[in-house]
């Protein structure tokens, strides 16, 4: 009799927690296309969100992601990276977006804050292209050995970073079921990013810019 009362206890609690905080899942492959001298270069990643609700009386609304960031080999170029971070040093007001963000702001154009999660139990097949000028921080590193020398680039400028003839040609968002799956844990540079993370140190304003692990994958599931 007594087990019976706590598994009883444990599911009415479970559906009294889901009941009040509601939540739901959306999975996307994000791709990225790559104009170099006439040639396109191909990148894509597949990225999971679950969103919950935390409190009833307003729009708190709890974001955790995993999966990696989209990478496109760009050769003697360098590599372009994708991240799942927002951009960086953008003013008050400005557009911005991380990859918890991006999905939202482009299926449903509503902040996170926004999102009823229910909504997302049964959705059906999206796409989209997404303008460059509202993507999550791209970043450039000269190759995957080492994450020095990484350097911010500007989406509609990728000349500026990557040289001639280079430009973005298209990023398309669409839901999917496709598993995750990805190497970059396995690269040089990731595995010394976790290495120096491991050291405390602290950023100031005007401090040279920096990568970290999590701008390139993330399992907070």
């Amino acid at each position: 009799m007594r087990a019976f009362v706590i598994i009883a206890a444990v599911i009415l609690g479970y559906f009294a927690y889901t009941a009040g905080f509601p939540s739901g899942t959306l999975r996307y492959r994000l791709t990225v296309e790559v104009m170099v001298d006439g040639d396109v270069h191909t990148g894509s990643s597949v990225i999971e969100v679950r969103y919950t609700k935390q409190r009833a009386w307003d729009n708190s609304v709890l974001a955790k992601k995993k999966g990696e960031a989209v990478l496109v080999n760009l050769g003697k170029r360098g590599l372009l990276f994708l991240t799942m971070s927002a951009p960086i040093d953008y003013k008050p007001g400005e557009y911005t977006v991380d990859a918890a963000q991006l999905p939202i702001r482009t299926f449903f154009a509503t902040s996170v804050g926004g999102l009823d999660p229910t909504e997302l139990r049964h959705l059906g097949k999206l796409t989209a292209e997404v303008d460059a000028s509202k993507l999550p921080l791209m970043v450039r590193l000269p190759s995957a050995e080492t994450a020095k020398g990484a350097t911010r680039v500007n989406p509609t400028n990728l000349a500026e970073a990557f040289g001639p003839g280079v430009r973005l040609h298209k990023v398309i968002i669409e839901t999917t079921d496709d598993r995750l799956a990805g190497n970059i844990e396995q690269m040089p540079f990731y595995a010394e990013l976790r290495e120096e993370e491991k050291k405390f140190r602290t950023h100031k304003i005007g401090d040279p810019f920096r990568v970290n692990s999590g701008m390139f994958h993330t399992e907070q599931f």
